[in-house]
């Protein structure tokens, strides 16, 4: 058997053994999407708290970015 031949042999068994892995690997978490839901009791997702907004918090910080960009702006002027 030449060797162009066993090279066809061993592309083809693995290209074989990479689909049935494929294969394998998709069934299983077919199953596992339907069995895992199940118990998502045992680990609740964890409250988030919504967090106030306050008015002025945001106010500075834009203030301050506008002050950046009016200093830059002076000094790419000069």
């Amino acid at each position: 058997m030449g060797l162009f031949a066993q090279g066809l042999i061993l592309m083809s068994v693995g290209m074989v053994v990479v689909f049935f892995f494929l294969l394998f690997l998709y069934k299983v978490m077919e199953v596992a999407s339907k069995i895992i839901p199940n118990f998502s009791y045992l680990l609740p997702d964890p409250e988030i708290a919504a967090a106030k907004p306050s008015g002025t918090a945001g106010t500075s910080s834009d203030v301050e970015i506008a002050i950046a960009i009016a200093v830059a702006a002076k000094k790419a002027n000069r």
